[in-house]
Parts: structure tokens; sequence; C-alpha cells
């Protein structure tokens, strides 16, 4: 349980971005130049709670546009485990299985009025939603997440990442 918890900190890395200065883009109020490139996470600005976090997480982002967006993402768990995810498809809010992942976590990625809501759905029945905010002119991902689990019960936490220059 732990593991796929990992991974989803790393693949739903939120991508909305209220407040950026460029204009509107046919995806909507994202700008697509302050969501694609490579995103660290930075551990120390970030909360997790009771949740132990990773030793790592990067997130690269391929594509964001009218049609969807697709990316990587490779975390070290706190337990020195590597874990490497890939997602492609829509922002119509139905849910699309990753890959590289050894468990059935489908994705489901939707914009509102506040941004891209993200919703993660496990095979134990948790449900992860996320939404986060890009700021300080697209240097700086916040997400905001809370867990239901049947398991784990709920949680909230706040994950930071910083971009990467190119």
């Amino acid at each position: 349980m732990r593991r796929w918890l990992l991974l989803f900190l790393l693949l739903t890395f939120g991508f909305t971005a209220l407040g950026q200065s460029a204009p509107a883009s046919p995806a909507g109020r994202i700008n697509p130049a302050d969501v694609i490139g490579t995103w660290e996470l930075n551990l120390h600005n970030s909360s997790w709670g009771a949740l132990p976090p990773p030793k790592s997480a990067t997130i690269k982002v391929l594509r964001f546009d009218e049609s969807g967006m697709q990316w990587t993402a490779e975390e070290t768990d706190e337990n020195g485990n590597t874990i490497e995810a890939n997602w492609q498809g829509p922002l119509n809010g139905l849910p699309v299985k990753a890959t590289g992942t050894d468990e059935e976590v489908n994705y489901a990625f939707q914009q509102t009025d506040e941004g891209i809501l993200e919703v993660a759905t496990f095979p134990d029945g948790a449900r992860i939603t996320s939404l986060g905010m890009i700021s300080g002119g697209g240097r700086t991902l916040t997400l905001h997440r809370h867990m239901t689990s049947p398991t784990r019960g709920q949680a909230d936490w706040t994950e930071v990442y910083d971009k990467v220059a190119q």
C-alpha cells in the first residue's frame, strides 16, 4: 500500500496554474510553458503529516496541450526503492491507467474553475484527490492532497516541487 501511495505522490503532480503571468492557452487558463519541464520535489518545503516522505522525486512533463498531457515520474521511497511511472491521456475526467507500476492505479484529470483536479483510484478502494497551484512565474508547484483509504484512513498533506532550469 505504501508503494502505491508514494507512486501517487509522484504521478499526481497537480497541473494547476492559478495566477500565472502568461495569457490563457488552448488548454485553458494553464500556460503550457509553465507546466512542461522537469520538477523536483522540495522535501524541506513540503509537509507530510503522518506520512513518511520519500528520499527524492522527479516528474518530467513532456506534453501539455488541448489534447491532454503526458508525463514520466521517478521516485526513491524512504527505503531506497525506485518507483517509475508513465501516464498520458486527456483532461476529460475519465480514468486512464498509468504504466510502469505494479498496481492497477487509474488517474483522471479534469480542468475546473480552480485549475486541474486529479483523482486517483486504487485496487484496495483508496482514493486520493489533488488540486495544485503553479506560482513564482512557473517555478514552484504546490499540491494539496487528500486521501481516503479503507486500510489507512484519511490523510492530508502538501507537496512542493521546484522547476529545474533548462
